[in-house]
């Protein structure tokens, strides 16, 4: 039916708590012990009937290859899967080691690192991905196929930096970049929205954060400006500023440039994953981006010597 070497290499002696003494002894030798010291024993009756696969292969198949093809069948088998088994023990080291040093665990999804998952040799890739999926949910990772695992590879191997497949319990695997996360369901889609930046005041979005705006008399030195913060020449900016998600089309000047380009290029430079895009709210003065939080400024309404008044506006990490 298709197995890993984990199948093919049968069931161990030992298991977690499980130990199986008679595991690798003949059940010949067995009954004719049993036999020779007198000893009762039970035959479970299910063992004989064919209703069950397993049944089937013992009785019919096993016989069938045995007379036909290989008398020592049983033999040869039992020792293929012991080898395998060094095989799959050897493996499975491999995939530990590598997978405590590739994983990323946060609030209802593990990632993998990108660049280190494609390293490994693929053998021990899959055996990460599916230790990973095992962690994150151990009854979807037993439904899982060889043809989840070459799927998984596709998306780490591929082009597309934004690639996905839906796995089994309605997990996702996303491809975000550098990283390869697996998560429960898709992506929440937002609600669309537009409102009006408070000034000076805080202006909340739901699922994309707090914006804090402040009204500053005098030019601060220095200009503390980061990735979550922008001061504007209030006087220049004037009122009516705006939030809202970015929209096909839109389009920033750059802070320090003359021309314009894309928002989409924009956050795909700064490898934001497409499915945080909507997340981002636009600063907007009518149909101009002023700024994109967390990415990019524009060159309007810039701070200069001649400014008067400065608007600081902070953008206060994501809530709801």
């Amino acid at each position: 039916k298709g197995a890993s070497l984990s199948g093919l290499s049968g069931i161990p002696p030992i298991r977690g708590h499980f130990i199986r003494p008679l595991i690798d002894v003949k059940r010949e030798e067995i009954e004719r012990y049993a036999t020779d010291e007198g000893i009762d024993f039970v035959i479970d009756s299910t063992n004989k009937t064919y209703k069950y696969l397993r049944n089937s292969v013992r009785l019919s198949l096993i016989p069938f290859l045995a007379e036909k093809y290989n008398r020592s069948v049983k033999e040869t088998l039992a020792r293929t899967a012991r080898v395998l088994a060094f095989d799959d023990a050897f493996i499975d080291g491999a995939a530990d080691e590598a997978f405590s040093a590739l994983i990323e665990r946060g609030k209802g999804y593990l990632a993998l690192d990108r660049l280190k998952t494609l390293s490994l040799h693929r053998a021990v890739s899959a055996r990460v991905f599916l230790k990973a999926l095992g962690r994150f949910d151990p009854a979807s990772a037993s439904d899982l196929s060889s043809a989840h695992v070459e799927a998984f590879h596709a998306v780490v191997d591929g082009l597309s930096p934004s690639a996905s497949m839906r796995l089994p319990g309605g997990i996702v695997l996303r491809r975000e970049y550098v990283r390869v996360i697996i998560s429960r369901g898709a992506p929440v889609k937002r609600t669309p929205f537009e409102k009006t930046l408070k000034v000076p005041g805080r202006t909340v979005i739901p699922g994309c954060g707090a914006f804090v705006a402040e009204v500053l008399n005098k030019r601060p030195k220095p200009l503390a400006a980061g990735a979550d913060t922008i001061y504007l020449d209030l006087d220049e900016a004037g009122s009516g500023l705006a939030l809202r998600p970015v929209i096909p089309g839109d389009r920033i000047v750059p802070f320090g440039m003359t021309g314009h380009k894309k928002v989409k290029d924009i956050l795909i430079d700064a490898k934001v994953p497409r499915h945080k895009r909507q997340s981002i709210p636009l600063l907007l003065k009518g149909g101009d981006v002023i700024w994109v939080p967390g990415v990019r400024r524009s060159d309007l309404f810039r701070v200069t010597g001649k400014t008067a008044r400065v608007l600081k506006v902070v953008w206060a990490g994501r809530e709801g």
